[in-house]
C-alpha cells in the first residue's frame, strides 16, 4: 500500500474481520483491503495465516492496481473453465507478461490453484508497478 501511496488509519484498533486479533499490526492493511478494493467483503474472515493461490494473488493485486481489466484475447490456458470468477484476471495478467505459465505438450498451464510463493508474488508486483508508473 505505500507502493501505491494509499492512506491507511494507524489508529485503528479493532477489525471487523473475526480472525484478526485486536493486538495484530494487519487491522489498518485488512480494514483498507476491505473497504477500498473489495477484498473479503463477503466474509467475516480475512485468513491473515493461510496461504494464497496464484489465482486469488492476481485478483487482489488487480483490484488493488484498479488497472482497466478489458481485453481481446480469449482464453489459451488448458487448466481454465471460462466461466471461472477468475479468467478476466489471467487471462490481463498473461497479456501484460505479469505471469509465468508452463507449456506441456503444446498446451499452456497456469496452475491457478496452487499456492503462490514470495519469489512469484514479489515478480509480479514489480511487474504491475512498472506498468502502473508508465
Amino acid at each position: 500500500m505505500k507502493a501505491l501511496n494509499i492512506k491507511v488509519d494507524s489508529n485503528l484498533v479493532k477489525s471487523s474481520f473475526s480472525d484478526i486479533e485486536s493486538w495484530s499490526w494487519i487491522i489498518k492493511y485488512a480494514e483498507v483491503a476491505r473497504k477500498d478494493f473489495d477484498i473479503s467483503s463477503k466474509s467475516d474472515y480475512f485468513r491473515p495465516n493461510d496461504f494464497i493461490t496464484r489465482a486469488e494473488a492476481i485478483a487482489m493485486l488487480f483490484k488493488i492496481s484498479k488497472l482497466n481489466l478489458q481485453t481481446n484475447s480469449s482464453n489459451t490456458f488448458s487448466d481454465l473453465d471460462l466461466e471461472t470468477w477468475m479468467i478476466k484476471y489471467l487471462i490481463k495478467a498473461k497479456n501484460l507478461w505479469l505471469v509465468k505459465w508452463q507449456d506441456i505438450n503444446w498446451k499452456s498451464y497456469f496452475k491457478p490453484n496452487s499456492n503462490i510463493t514470495r519469489a512469484e508474488t514479489s515478480k509480479i508486483v514489480v511487474n504491475l508497478l512498472k506498468i502502473m508508473w508508465k
